[in-house]
């Protein structure tokens, strides 16, 4: 039964004096539980002394710390792993300001939730103990307990009688300003984890050691990375070594999203600090260090740990297992690491690391209302945004979030090309290549179908938001396996036009690109090319020469031999051919090059100067943090928004005869001096073509290694030279055109004499690996620790020693 006005007030005023009373009797109970608490304070305080040095001022750390952090060093008997160390310890940092449970207010709702944000401030205070192992008096913890429980009931029901109040006087507020798509409405849940039956400690057991990591929450393991080991070169790669990133929901400890960076590779670094900003302020983040994760750990990164408030992220090294655990935009929780000293320095082991074991109770804390969450048409990104993570600005609280818009400019499609997005879970890059298409050229008018390997139902609850369709594909394949990915793009391969019968062609776009503004454009006009034959079997978006200095012409497109990669076009005929010559469920072998050796047979490629496409992240299945920094992410994306292709050009008849009167008419470059040690061709524009003659006779280095020192001392592909057309490689040089060819088996080896064509010797190709044109961005560094000199230096982590690797 609804109370009439005159007696909502009056109730409103009975609670709060009843509100005070209790505020008044909880500070008397704390006061004398403090007093017997203080002198166990005071004996742990004087021990702690005793064993600690009392100069414990670290002045070798970084300017960026944080200050007012209390830390407390426990000795504790560890498990030790197997091997030869000297030390082995473990610290714990802990934030003066417990994680505590204040509430976000709007500017809109803080006059009405003024009451439950002062509460929720008490209650944390209240809630602050030292430990939660020492009661000096069960009874008045039992009474306050009771008494903090009626502090949160009071302020809701205040709340909500205020609330009934006021939505009886006021009309609804009508939202013009939207900032997203129409949604279909769902039930609002957005107090179900807020409720005081939710609010139960987030008891956290954490496990790290050289074989992986393992995190549970309430006793139920929600996170598990051992043991995951993948061929690598010729020895074995730790995928379950680096920096995992997990964020809980702060209230219930709940998952939203888990990812493994593997920082011993170049690049992975910058993925972790992307994602660490991409998760909301307020959620529970565990960061967990397997060894070995410190050799590509930058200063940028580092950085961004220090900001967290990390004490240790400067002084982390070779075989530690270290563990923070903050509340985003809220302080550090607890930070732990154990050290490792190895005995032989010249040697360090691979395995034999100190395992690190954390158990922690921590106080739940409300999660933030963000303003736009009762909007009606918000109500589902509200849910989603509050269910899962990594999501950015799409999911911000600060301000209306992002959203995809449609193109300022207008395109006429003469055909529906379906765009299939393959992911395997980075579900955020998805959102962002969904962004990318609706605001290319006639993106909004191209339908976008999601495949999903094993997302569920994040994947699902994106679509709903975008209005797109979602497949899951369920595969019986290891994950993360090249046999998984090969059965991932046979069934997109074999669904996609059975999804679109009508469809001519379709385009294929992996989860870990960016895309060009001109992305859908680039396809149509070579849609005509698929579709007059001119003996193509796909269009590619990517071009694996393209540099700064080897890409100028965005409107010129190349035949090659390659592979289908990176943003691809297939004609339905070539896709079915495919899939029905598919590579077998038992072979470990890459699907595109399966198919290039046994279905491309002498059908070429297109492939655009500038690319369309560029790959990001690097230490996956297919590319290494190494060839990520050396190679793609050195690569140009084109940045018009609409770009006339030269199509005729590329049609078989004029492209061979364009370049074959180039080959003939340019000048032949002799290397007569190492093209290392003295560049051969100009830097400037002087519109001329230049032929660079190999004893190149395939692919392999094993019939020759020209190419290799060509290539590497240029600055093209040394590392893939398949991108040819019958061994001939041209592309754009500082503006000149340049033609490297393969002798003497390529019909344009137009030369007969034999002082045309350059065959390194052994010392050229070792001089070549060490003098490479493109260099990486930064010297890797092995930091390492060396007994310490003093206990000071041991207890601040001090006893480091590092050596610059070489570039290979």
């Amino acid at each position: 039964m609804l109370l009439s006005p005159q007696r909502r007030v009056v109730a409103i005023v009975i609670l709060n004096v009843a509100y005070l009373a209790i505020l008044i009797l909880v500070s008397d109970l704390e006061k004398d539980a403090g007093k017997s608490k203080g002198r166990f304070d005071e004996e742990r305080e004087h021990n702690h002394r005793e064993r600690t040095p009392e100069n414990e001022d670290d002045g070798s750390l970084r300017k960026g710390k944080v200050k007012n952090v209390r830390k407390e060093y426990f000795h504790i008997d560890a498990v030790n792993g197997p091997g030869d160390y000297n030390s082995t310890e473990m610290k714990i940092t802990k934030a003066e300001e417990i994680h505590g449970s204040i509430t976000k207010i709007s500017q809109e709702d803080s006059q009405n939730r003024s009451q439950t944000q002062v509460s929720s401030i008490l209650v944390s205070n209240l809630t602050k103990p030292h430990t939660r192992t020492h009661n000096s008096d069960k009874t008045i913890n039992n009474v306050t307990s009771a008494l903090r429980k009626l502090l949160m009931i009071i302020p809701k029901v205040s709340e909500f009688t205020r609330e009934k109040s006021v939505q009886n006087s006021t009309d609804d507020i009508k939202h013009s300003n939207q900032q997203t798509s129409e949604a279909a409405e769902l039930p609002n849940v957005l107090s179900n984890e807020n409720s005081d039956s939710q609010r139960r400690d987030i008891v956290l057991d954490i496990t790290i050691s050289g074989n992986g990591v393992t995190l549970k929450v309430a006793g139920k393991q929600v996170y598990r990375s051992v043991n995951q080991t993948v061929a690598w070169g010729r020895g074995v790669a730790k995928k379950h070594a680096g920096l995992h990133l997990v964020a809980l929901h702060q209230t219930t400890g709940r998952l939203l999203s888990a990812e493994v960076f593997t920082t011993w590779q170049m690049t992975t670094d910058a993925a972790f600090i992307r994602t660490l900003n991409h998760i909301q302020d307020g959620r529970l983040i565990i960061v967990l260090g397997a060894p070995d994760f410190t050799l590509h750990l930058g200063e940028a990164a580092t950085a961004a740990l220090g900001q967290l408030g990390s004490n240790y992220a400067s002084r982390l090294a070779y075989g530690d297992a270290w563990c923070l655990v903050v509340s985003k935009g809220g302080g550090v929780v607890a930070e732990a690491i154990t050290t490792f000293v190895p005995r032989q320095l010249h040697s360090l082991p691979e395995h034999d690391v100190s395992p690190l074991n954390l158990h922690l109770i921590i106080l739940p804390s409300l999660e933030p209302r963000c303003a736009w969450y009762n909007h009606k048409n918000m109500r589902d990104r509200a849910m989603f945004c509050r269910s899962y993570e990594r999501y950015g600005d799409f999911c911000s609280c600060q301000q209306l979030p992002w959203s995809p818009r449609p193109s300022q400019h207008s395109y006429i499609l003469k055909e529906i090309i379906p765009v299939a997005l393959v992911t395997g879970g980075r579900l955020p890059w998805v959102l962002r290549q969904v962004s990318q298409l609706w605001a290319s050229p006639g993106g909004d008018a191209t339908p976008i179908t999601i495949f999903a390997d094993g997302a569920g139902a994040e994947a699902t609850a994106l679509a709903h938001l975008l209005k797109v369709k979602v497949i899951h594909h369920h595969s019986s394949m290891p994950p993360g396996t090249t046999r998984r990915i090969n059965a991932h793009y046979k069934f997109v391969l074999s669904q996609v036009f059975k999804i679109h019968p009508r469809a001519k062609h379709a385009i294929i776009i992996e989860d870990d690109l960016d895309l060009a503004p001109d992305i859908i454009p680039y396809f149509h006009q070579t849609s005509t090319l698929l579709s007059e034959g001119q003996n193509l079997f796909c269009v590619n978006a990517f071009a694996n020469n393209a540099f700064p200095h080897t890409a100028q012409d965005p409107a010129r497109l190349y035949r090659v031999h390659g592979v289908p990669a990176c943003g691809w076009m297939v004609a339905k005929t070539i896709a079915r051919e495919m899939v029905e010559n598919w590579v077998p469920d038992v072979l470990n072998i890459d699907w595109d090059q399966w198919v290039r050796q046994r279905v491309l047979g002498q059908r070429d490629i297109i492939v655009p100067e500038i690319p369309r496409t560029k790959h990001h992240g690097g230490g996956g299945v297919h590319v290494t943090g190494l060839e990520q920094a050396l190679y793609h992410q050195q690569r140009p994306l084109n940045t018009h928004p609409y770009v006339t292709l030269h199509i005729q050009r590329a049609k078989l008849s004029e492209y061979a005869e364009t370049h074959y009167n180039a080959i003939r008419r340019g000048r032949v470059v002799h290397l007569t001096d190492h093209p290392c040690k003295v560049l051969p061709l100009p830097t400037t524009q002087v519109n001329q073509s230049f032929v660079v003659y190999l004893y190149q006779p395939d692919e392999t280095d094993k019939s020759s290694k020209a190419y290799y020192v060509v290539a590497r001392c240029l600055g093209l592909n040394d590392h893939i030279r398949y991108e040819n057309l019958q061994m001939m490689f041209t592309t754009s040089y500082y503006g000149n055109q340049l033609y490297v060819i393969g002798c003497p088996t390529s019909p344009f080896c137009l030369t007969k004499d034999p002082k045309d064509i350059y065959n390194p010797a052994l010392d050229d190709v070792a001089y070549a690996s060490l003098h490479p044109f493109r260099k990486l961005p930064y010297a890797p560094r092995l930091v390492f620790r060396v007994p310490p000199r003093s206990l000071q230096e041991q207890v601040t982590l001090n006893n480091l020693a590092q050596y610059e690797l070489e570039q290979r």
